[in-house]
């Protein structure tokens, strides 16, 4: 199915493509809430982010300069996020959105570690 079938017959809250800046670039739109990026990015970062973390860059940086292979993402409330994915075939879900203070949490693909961005 196509991208725009799903904004003509889901609630669409966002729209973001994750390239330069990373994901220091939700912090712009978060207000007072948090994104907390959890385990299904564990499938993403290809193997030039996994060199590049093995060549000592640190976990902050991965997440807050290389977008690691994440790139174009949708906000759905919880009750659209099942449709969206059936319409989405190469979707997944990556994280949610939480009360809290702006922040971007991630749970790191590389050490497994909880970092703050």
């Amino acid at each position: 199915m196509r991208f725009f079938t799903v904004l003509d017959k889901c609630k669409v809250n966002g729209m973001m493509h994750i390239t330069g800046g990373a994901f220091s670039k939700l912090k712009d739109i978060l207000g007072k809430t948090d994104a907390l990026i959890h385990q299904p990015i564990k499938l993403y970062p290809q193997d030039i982010f996994r060199q590049l973390y093995k060549k000592g860059v640190p976990d902050k940086t991965m997440y807050s300069t290389f977008n690691c292979g994440i790139g174009f993402i949708l906000s759905v409330p919880k009750n659209e996020v099942i449709r969206v994915l059936r319409m989405l075939k190469n979707a997944a879900v990556t994280g949610e959105v939480v009360r809290g203070n702006g922040k971007v949490r991630i749970e790191s693909a590389f050490s497994g570690k909880m970092i703050n961005l």
